[in-house]
């Protein structure tokens, strides 16, 4: 059963060996590595962790390197959508969240969180180790389901039309969705209030939110 392993990474390998090594690595499994920018300890980290795959055999390991790691929703969005691309082929799906810089941890979490339906139901272990080794921790899947992403139905539509146009007026929306004005400003209100649209002018011109991204891509 071919599975995805995907970890933070630091300065230090180890966490990300442990729980290959807790797990099992077999032929035909895949490693995502998240870092921070390329330095020398980081790049002794990794090179470690591909002869532990060379060691197995047919696995591949993939970087993901986070140039800004300040730039939380485009970070967000990128781990998205590698996640996505390479989950399709796996059958279940470990995550590491031991190592590396704590936003880069958050941000692998969020990424986690806005992942379809699909590829979250494979992830079946999250794995958080303590500082100091002394135990590690395993997250109740259950809270995925728990938080649930915000699922807006036609209200999607709308955000995909507002994301690929940039810009765009509410009759505009109306006529590319079939609804009426009313309903169309009534929703498009709604996507204001919590920060995946802007509003300006008259008449009304709608126009996407750095949020935006996260819920449309894919």
């Amino acid at each position: 059963m071919a599975k995805l392993v995907v970890s933070t990474l630091g300065f230090e390998e180890k966490w990300a060996i442990r729980a290959v090594l807790t797990y099992g690595l077999e032929p035909g499994d895949h490693i995502i590595v998240i870092t921070g920018p390329i330095i020398d300890k980081v790049k002794r980290a990794y090179e470690s962790i591909k002869k532990v795959a060379d060691m197995v055999g047919d696995v591949k390991v993939y970087l993901l390197s986070i140039e800004n790691p300040c730039d939380f929703i485009e970070n967000v969005s990128r781990i998205k959508e590698m996640l996505i691309k390479h989950a399709h082929s796996m059958e279940s799906i470990i995550i590491v969240l031991s190592g590396g810089m704590r936003v880069l941890v958050l941000s692998l979490y969020t990424a986690i969180l806005f992942l379809p339906e699909e590829v979250k139901g494979k992830i079946n272990i999250i794995r958080i180790d303590l500082e100091d080794g002394s135990c590690s921790v395993e997250i109740h899947l259950k809270l995925l389901g728990l938080v649930e992403t915000w699922n807006p139905g036609v209200l999607k539509d709308i955000l995909k039309i507002v994301y690929e146009r940039g810009e765009v007026s509410i009759e505009d929306i109306a006529g590319y969705t079939g609804k009426d004005r009313t309903t169309i400003r009534r929703q498009v209100a709604k996507l204001a209030e919590l920060g995946l649209v802007e509003l300006s002018g008259r008449p009304i011109m709608v126009r996407a939110t750095e949020l935006t991204r996260i819920y449309v891509e894919k």
